[in-house]
């Protein structure tokens, strides 16, 4: 025990002043009831994410140079952490923790060549990830198509899974076969990870991350089978192998889902005795986020010497900063206070 209090004491107590500074319900109600965009990036000036916006300017500001405000607002915040906390194991976890952003570049790359979007376009895009990836997205972007992309990537850790699913990409030409390998490489790595923490730490991530692989599974099968109407042998290609509250059956079942029958089968599960009832699968989408919320809301809660206080401030970081993302977007488009609010996850 005095290890543990010795190993997280110091970053502990910086987290402790970094949580008091979270958004909460009335901070967000505040913000949502600025008139226009740019009231609410007055709003925000006196907050952490300040510095990084008070370098837009003044006068009519792009919402994509708003987001890429609010995102190096996060970068520097993983930043942070990852210098004050620097024991290996634990500092290695966190990193492959955060690399969830290089994938969200790779996709955003992927699916731009896809749909012939010109690498400009596809580079404003990108989360700017300086300092945490040593991805050459520059290459990418400018690669010639989707099988020199993938050859470009062959001595990351994506290669090989992405050389094994391109005959079937060729086939079929949905980038969601693509897509999954990058997933389930992202996850993979994050349960190896695992196994050089502490069994107390090893245990409170394998709860957390099981719920965020759990949701992530039925959304993204539900996503495949009831908006795309993809084929269940190509859906159960696409799922994320790790299971947690979810079990064998209801996955299987999900994979065969149509929208008849899909409310039965989440209902029935764990995750579906836990929302509440909802419209449709964007609301139950919705749910499922905030179910995924209130697990990085209970690690963060917890004992504070463990590594679950440090993944649980991370992760409700990054749900602010999606947050304010959606309340931007709504001024930008004159929408209402409770229309904005109804895609907020709290």
């Amino acid at each position: 025990m005095l290890l543990k209090v010795e190993k997280y004491s110091f970053i502990n107590a910086k987290i402790r002043g970094m949580k008091s500074r979270l958004f909460d319900g009335a901070r967000y109600k505040q913000l949502m009831e600025t008139t226009q965009l740019d009231a609410l990036l007055k709003a925000l000036i006196d907050t952490d994410y300040g510095e990084e916006l008070s370098e837009l300017g003044s006068g009519d500001v792009e919402i994509t140079e708003v987001t890429r405000a609010l995102d190096r607002s996060l970068i520097a915040t993983y930043k942070t952490v990852l210098k004050f906390f620097t024991p290996k194991n634990e500092n290695d976890f966190i990193v492959s923790l955060i690399s969830r952003l290089e994938v969200e570049n790779l996709k955003i790359i992927l699916r731009g060549k896809f749909k012939g979007i010109s690498p400009i376009m596809i580079s404003d895009a990108l989360i700017p990830t300086n300092g945490l990836s040593n991805v050459d997205y520059d290459g990418l972007i400018n690669s010639k198509d989707i099988d020199e992309f993938v050859s470009d990537l062959g001595q990351t850790r994506y290669g090989i899974p992405l050389r094994h699913v391109l005959p079937l990409f060729m086939r079929d030409r949905r980038t969601a076969l693509l897509e999954r390998p990058l997933d389930e490489t992202y996850y993979t790595t994050m349960f190896e990870n695992l196994k050089n923490l502490t069994s107390d730490d090893s245990e409170i991530m394998r709860r957390y991350v099981g719920t965020i692989i759990d949701c992530f599974n039925i959304m993204g099968t539900l996503r495949y089978r009831l908006y795309y109407d993809v084929p269940p042998d190509i859906v159960k290609s696409i799922i994320i192998p790790i299971k947690y509250r979810l079990t064998k059956t209801e996955l299987e079942s999900l994979i065969q889902a149509t929208e008849e029958d899909y409310r039965n089968i989440v209902d029935s599960s764990y995750y579906g005795r836990h929302v509440g009832s909802y419209r449709d699968l964007p609301e139950l989408e919705m749910d499922l986020n905030r179910i995924m919320a209130a697990a990085a809301r209970k690690v963060l809660s917890g004992s504070p010497f463990n590594i679950g206080t440090i993944i649980g401030y991370l992760a409700l970081k990054e749900l602010e900063v999606g947050n304010l993302k959606c309340i931007a977007e709504g001024k930008r488009h004159n929408l209402t206070e409770d229309e904005i609010s109804e895609s907020l996850v709290m």
